[in-house]
């Protein structure tokens, strides 16, 4: 569930709520600068404190760097946020040169996490730059695990898929192994 409302921020307490008219008010994390305008609000739902969390973005971009975050099995809502609003290009830097370092200057991030997350994000950053392909997410990562047990890399499993001549699905999977296993 996304919520789209026009807004104007007040810092109260360090806390940013938006205020959608006079008698309505929303907490919301934020981490942008503009004091009011239109901006996109991403509910989560907080079971142990019985509460609704907002994230607010000012673009869609922003929202989807978000979900698609969160979707990362070490990563948490507050941290997709973190991650969400940094700039793009610095986080595929970090990712492609297994930088800990940036990961490590987000709060609550140490070093273990630091490195858990590299490894996930670039698993998936790798697999979002397949382009050409129609996968199911699921489907791929289970394809690379199972071939980097045998001793394939990921970039050598990318180029067969890349190449593989099978629609990309579970129906086909024993034809797609085979195919990236005979492509050595």
């Amino acid at each position: 569930m996304i919520h789209y409302i026009s807004w104007i921020s007040k810092n109260q307490w360090g806390v940013t709520y938006l205020v959608s008219n006079a008698g309505f008010w929303v907490r919301a994390y934020y981490a942008g600068a503009q004091k009011k305008g239109e901006r996109y609000l991403y509910p989560i739902l907080d079971d142990n404190h019985k509460t609704v969390i907002y994230y607010a973005f000012d673009t869609s971009d922003q929202l989807e760097r978000f979900l698609s975050m969160a979707k990362v099995v070490w990563v948490w809502p507050k941290l997709a946020f973190e991650l969400s609003n940094t700039s793009e290009s610095d986080l595929r830097d970090a990712v492609a040169t297994m930088d800990t370092k940036f990961f490590q200057a987000i709060p609550g991030i140490g070093p273990k996490l630091a490195k858990r997350l590299v490894v996930e994000l670039k698993d998936t950053m790798t697999s979002d730059e397949l382009v050409s392909l129609t996968i199911d997410r699921t489907l791929y990562r289970d394809i690379v695990k199972t071939l980097s047990n045998l001793g394939y890399t990921t970039t050598y499993v990318d180029r067969a898929l890349q190449s593989c001549p099978h629609p990309l699905d579970k129906d086909h999977l024993p034809d797609i192994m085979k195919y990236v296993i005979t492509q050595m």
